[in-house]
């Protein structure tokens, strides 16, 4: 949300930094909250970001910390997962879950073992979201479908990514009743509005066969065009 180009758009212009989270969060539904992946916010932190979401419904699903998901790899990091958990707790209502994001070199199928136990230490009142980025684990169906299985039975989701760079992780599992879609956009290039209406389609499609919720990520690499996209979903609902 500490975006300067969003003043006089999504903000007003002569907003002060201190009021951009509030601003954001009475803009969207959720954020996707990057903030936690290089380390975890102090209570004071945590407090100030509490008040700037005062009035609002937005939720944050914080991105678990880099010690945990790419440091550690997922082993042996209870402990660290457990401290994350109890920063996490503090946002109260306006949690929404957890992102997982494990790196590209990642082998999901190699480490299934630690990948399992992992989950299986998650507490099923917290909604958690993993991003696999593994060539294989889209190539390899047999023990893909295993893993699918084992993460709908323990109700934890497999993020959607939409980039034009890696085509393979647009998939159409779902694991929980709940999608969560990461599209990186192309600055408003003519072809993120036929993404952008196709996934719009996807999710009413989904809604109608019992989705409960579609949480949408939109990552631009120039973060002036975020604000043509907030006016062309208003122009989508």
């Amino acid at each position: 949300w500490k975006v300067k180009e969003w003043k006089g758009t999504l903000f007003p212009a002569k907003a002060k930094p201190n009021t951009w989270l509030h601003y954001t969060a009475s803009t969207f539904d959720f954020i996707e909250f990057g903030a936690t992946f290089y380390g975890t916010p102090k209570p004071q932190v945590l407090e100030g970001w509490l008040n700037s979401l005062k009035g609002t419904n937005c939720l944050l699903f914080p991105k678990m910390n880099i010690s945990v998901s790419h440091y550690k790899r997922l082993r042996d990091s209870a402990i660290k997962t457990d401290e994350f958990l109890v920063c996490c707790e503090q946002l109260g209502n306006h949690l929404g879950g957890v992102l997982l994001q494990l790196p590209d070199h990642y082998s999901v199928l190699k480490n299934k073992e630690t990948f399992k136990a992992y989950l299986n230490h998650w507490p099923q009142d917290v909604k958690l979201f993993v991003e696999i980025r593994e060539d294989a684990f889209f190539e390899s169906i047999n023990e893909q479908q295993e893993l699918l299985k084992f993460m709908r039975d323990l109700g934890i989701g497999l993020v959607v990514t939409d980039t034009n760079l890696k085509r393979d992780v647009l998939h159409q599992y779902l694991t929980t009743k709940d999608l969560y879609i990461r599209f990186q956009s192309n600055n408003f290039h003519p072809t993120d509005s036929v993404r952008l209406n196709d996934w719009m389609l996807n999710i009413k499609e989904l809604g109608d066969m019992g989705l409960a919720n579609a949480y949408f990520a939109m990552h631009t690499p120039a973060m002036s065009a975020m604000p043509h996209f907030v006016d062309y979903f208003k122009q989508l609902k």
